[in-house]
């Protein structure tokens, strides 16, 4: 099996909203709150003061119920898990890189950078928050579209001397059945000739299916160029959204050509053990 076989690109689950009340009880300084108000309370308990308890108890419920709700609060949150998630994708997209091809790496590069442009623009745009977010997620899907396929065409090897070795298998245990009596061996002659025979129709139409995908990689890769185009000539952020709207048929076709060439990329696995058992 290829390398890549076992690490197909695939898009992440869109981000679920952040728990403002749990990123606030896991802070560091909640904490150091916490140690602080246990030993100043107990302190003051043992002096017959009950005042350090009161006032450790209004300063943890100010922390947990009203800390979570503060714009700047979730501003910061937010802006910590769009670093987090930064992190996260360069990672991922090294170790994408390192499995693909001089040519392919080459490509991932320009669709990468073509998407920090559209992203820069975007936000250039006087588009409220919650646009930009919808916009943010539509391009990660297109651009993870595209990286599916790159990774699936890049993974899939398509070899004229593999046809050429099946028809000759073919060709030579044709013959043996035609000599062959009837009988047990005859039969499994038959059932390997025939078997031989659906491969070679499956190496046909994984060499279709894979020239089919390269031309939507480049579709996608067009169009990826147009929102950059779009997006730098300043257009109204409601025409902007109405084309990354309309998108969503292309990403769907993506993934459908990527399980078909997971389907048929099998042929080529099956054929690499004939070979070897020659």
């Amino acid at each position: 099996m290829h390398p890549l076989k076992s690490a197909r690109y695939r898009p992440r689950a869109m981000p679920d909203k952040p728990n403002y009340f749990r990123e606030a009880v896991g802070l560091p300084a909640h904490k150091v709150l916490l140690l602080v108000g246990v030993v100043a309370s107990l302190a003051g308990l043992w002096r017959g003061h009950g005042w350090p308890l009161l006032a450790f108890l209004v300063a943890e419920a100010f922390y947990l119920f009203i800390l979570p709700t503060l714009p700047a609060f979730r501003a910061w949150v937010g802006r910590n898990k769009a670093g987090e998630a930064a992190h996260q994708k360069a990672i991922n997209l090294d170790r994408i890189a390192s499995r693909l091809s001089p040519n392919a790496k080459a490509r991932l590069d320009g669709v990468t950078r073509v998407r920090g442009k559209v992203l820069d623009s975007m936000h250039a745009m006087s588009a409220p928050d919650s646009m930009l977010r919808d916009w943010t997620v539509k391009l990660d899907e297109l651009v993870n579209a595209a990286l599916r396929i790159l990774v699936a065409v890049d993974g899939t090897r398509v070899d004229d001397r593999d046809q050429r070795f099946l028809q000759s298998e073919i060709k030579d245990l044709e013959a043996e059945v035609a000599k062959a009596n009837e009988g047990p061996a005859k039969a499994a002659k038959q059932q390997r000739l025939d078997l031989l025979k659906k491969r070679a129709g499956g190496t046909g139409l994984l060499k279709e299916q894979r020239e089919a995908a390269v031309t939507q990689l480049e579709t996608l890769e067009d169009l990826l160029k147009d929102l950059q185009d779009q997006a730098l000539a300043g257009r109204d952020a409601a025409a902007f959204g109405q084309r990354m709207a309309s998108l969503q048929v292309q990403i769907q076709a993506a993934g459908e050509t990527v399980a078909m060439l997971d389907r048929q990329s099998e042929t080529s696995s099956e054929l690499a053990v004939l070979k070897a058992g020659k």
